[in-house]
């Protein structure tokens, strides 16, 4: 999957979820509740194969094939908002994940922290304690091994158009991109 497929994908999602869920937005409910149902229309793009979309994600493959709980940001673990994984015990095979936030909710202390943990699972950070930086390892002493192709952190406004997409790769400056340029 390149970018421009991805973004398309996102885009699709994007739309279902405002013409259908207006009422999470203008409500102003959870983001939990926002979340479950972008993820469920991420879920009707067909990712490939053996693909599947995941809610609330924690786990996490050790260099050992051992699974544990994803340690990104903190040393007791992490949860990510949305997966799009094989659920198999290859990084290889971790496609993208996402981490969304609420216009309202953009300059808190989670929004910064959610950032962290994207560019840990593309491989641009290693994990750490969010708080002091230092290093995280897991039980046999490596690092997780994070190998996500795209890591997108998305803030949805009350509109769609109001929408801001930021997608980390490895090796790749971070694409940010508004709504009406998907």
């Amino acid at each position: 999957m390149n970018t421009d497929n991805l973004k398309q994908k996102i885009k699709n999602s994007l739309d279902k979820l405002y013409k259908n869920d207006t009422y999470l937005f203008t409500e102003d409910l959870n983001e939990r509740s926002i979340t479950f149902k972008l993820a469920k229309y991420l879920e009707e793009e067909n990712f490939g194969d053996g693909y599947f979309v995941d809610h609330e994600y924690n786990r996490a493959y050790s260099s050992n094939g051992s699974v544990g709980s994803k340690k990104l940001t903190s040393e007791y673990g992490n949860s990510v908002d949305i997966v799009i994984t094989k659920r198999d015990n290859n990084p290889e095979n971790d496609l993208a994940c996402f981490e969304v936030k609420k216009i309202n909710k953009l300059r808190s202390k989670k929004a910064e922290k959610d950032r962290a943990k994207l560019m840990v699972l593309s491989g641009k950070m290693l994990p750490h304690i969010f708080e002091t930086k230092e290093i995280i390892k897991n039980d046999d002493g490596n690092y997780f091994t994070f190998n996500y192709d795209f890591s997108c952190y998305i803030v949805l406004g009350l509109e769609k158009e109001q929408t801001i997409i930021e997608i980390y790769q490895k090796n790749m400056e971070i694409l940010r991109i508004i709504y009406s340029d998907l």
